[in-house]
């Protein structure tokens, strides 16, 4: 059975989060620490774990921020020298010789909450460079974004060259306006500019691990300036063009990885059918001719529906199909809710057929709650819809 992700937040961490500071501080009152940070633990989910380990380090850290500040950097766990690409943002595995790992979370939000001063700016950038090495202090940098915002672009716009990929990271993550989890930076939201030369200066990135954040930036970007990010998509892909057709291999490297980091850019406008987009990557309209239905009419809760289609290009040119399907899923209120999923994406040749079939689970996950009636498919071909069909979902 997997373990819950809040139980990263156990007596057995807590513990070791408090010896760790105690190793630093000898007069760190662990029991207390401990008393407060586990108190009801188990009815607590992740987020208030958390924030209940932020209130028991304010109640026994020293009242002076530079103090206390200091003490959690220096009980900080080594950064782990193994550094594997799979690492990812739990970079430190070595929680047990310091604080590491989802530890971080509440050291870098303690941070957050107690330094966000003018006095104390520098330190608690110093801080967070320092945790984000062992985790990511991508949340807690968020509340400088909103209170001080041009000394900590600075300070990003400097970071942006760190030798440190995980603080590189950072920069892009840190201060994308839709952050999963994070508090959503509304001003970024409606004008995104002052992340632009962030992206900018990490967009050939060393480090797949960093351009990707990027692109998950730009998609945020996506949701609320369609147009900006299809004018930066264009711009980035014109920049390595000649690299496709290039011998050079550093040159075909960057359009390659130039090419991944767009796409994936682009998923939410890809999916949402922009034409502007789909041409960027050579989806033009099409003339095929469709047979699309599903297998059964009638489907029972938590097995699946299978989607047939069968496809003809009646032209003598061949074409490129990027097929998605969106599924009009019904909600308790008997209305419904569209969303959209990748299907297959090929070339057909000119007055060729070619069946495709695809089966589509209505088995409940922790994301998705289904509701009987009459589920609805569309089929979606280089973002336009071009065919329809139904199931009905039983208990």
């Amino acid at each position: 059975m997997s373990t819950l992700l809040k139980e990263v937040f156990n007596s057995l961490s807590i513990t070791q989060m408090g010896a760790a500071i105690f190793h630093t501080w000898s007069k760190f009152d662990q029991a207390t620490f401990f008393a407060l940070a586990t108190h009801d633990l188990s009815a607590l989910e992740m987020k208030a774990r958390s924030n209940q380990i932020v209130s028991a380090l304010t109640l026994t850290l020293p009242d002076d921020f530079t103090h206390a500040a200091h003490i959690l950097v220096q009980s900080l766990a080594p950064v782990n020298a193994i550094d594997k690409p799979s690492s990812g943002w739990t970079n430190n595995t070595a929680a047990e010789r310091g604080i590491g790992n989802w530890l971080i979370m509440p050291s870098a939000d303690y941070i957050a909450l107690h330094g966000n001063t003018p006095e104390h700016f520098d330190l608690s950038m110093a801080a967070l460079h320092a945790m984000t090495k062992r985790f990511s202090a991508e949340f807690a940098i968020r509340k400088f974004i909103i209170t001080q915002p041009t000394k900590t672009f600075n300070i990003l716009q400097q970071w942006t060259r760190d030798p440190d990929k995980h603080v590189r990271r950072l920069v892009s993550e840190g201060s994308r306006p839709r952050l999963p989890w994070g508090i959503r930076l509304q001003g970024l939201v409606l004008d995104p500019s002052p992340t632009l030369a962030l992206l900018e200066s990490l967009k050939n990135d060393p480090e797949d691990y960093v351009r990707l954040s990027v692109a998950n930036h730009l998609n945020d970007i996506a949701k609320d300036h369609p147009a900006l990010v299809n004018n930066i998509a264009t711009d980035w892909l014109n920049e390595v063009a000649m690299g496709a057709e290039s011998a050079n291999a550093e040159c075909q490297l960057l359009h390659k990885q130039r090419l991944k980091l767009v796409k994936h850019a682009c998923r939410t406008l890809i999916k949402n059918g922009n034409q502007d987009t789909l041409a960027l990557f050579g989806y033009s309209a099409v003339k095929i001719d469709i047979d699309f239905n599903l297998a059964s009419g009638v489907i029972k809760m938590g097995s699946s529906a299978k989607l047939q289609c069968q496809l003809h290009n009646p032209t003598d040119t061949e074409q490129l199909l990027l097929i998605d399907y969106i599924v009009h899923h019904q909600k308790s209120n008997g209305s419904t809710r569209p969303k959209v999923f990748k299907w297959k994406t090929f070339k057909i040749k000119p007055h060729c057929t070619v069946t495709i079939s695809k089966q589509h689970s209505f088995k409940p996950i922790t994301t998705r709650k289904y509701y009987p009636g009459e589920h609805r498919f569309t089929l979606q071909i280089n973002g336009k819809a071009t065919a329809h069909a139904s199931t009905t979902l039983v208990p």
